[in-house]
């Protein structure tokens, strides 16, 4: 997959773990950028029960003015982009999506396919992609 590929889409959630760490907010963001830049109806959202709570990510989505979201529901978007977690495993809430597109660092049980970038020799979804 490449972000090309997705283009197609217009109404887009970018969707980052629950509790998210700075790799899955710094990766999120930058797609939403690039999707909010080609005129594409985007969110940044996460799941889960708590909201973010360390000092260090609070003062990122501050002082970046980043848009990320804590929701519980979603109602059912044209495409779920999930960012550095991938859909459906333990540390991502499972929200309803008429297409599931994944961007991933991790070993993974899901094997790449044209809705799947993974790429398990990175230490980071942020960290230098061709995507």
């Amino acid at each position: 997959m490449v972000l090309a590929d997705l283009d197609k889409f217009n109404q887009i959630v970018i969707q980052v773990h629950d509790n998210p760490d700075a790799d899955a907010v710094g990766s999120g963001y930058a797609l939403y950028r690039y999707f909010q830049s080609a005129g594409k109806n985007v969110r940044l959202v996460y799941g889960g029960r708590n909201a973010v709570s360390k000092s260090n990510m609070r003062l990122m989505l501050s002082e970046l003015s980043i848009p990320l979201e804590h929701i519980q529901e979603l109602d059912i978007p044209e495409l779920l982009l999930t960012v550095d977690c991938q859909y459906g495993q333990g540390n991502v809430q499972r929200f309803e999506a008429k297409n599931v597109a994944i961007i991933y660092h991790h070993n993974t049980v899901r094997q790449s396919d044209d809705t799947a970038e993974i790429r398990s020799h990175l230490v980071s979804c942020a960290k230098g992609s061709r995507i």
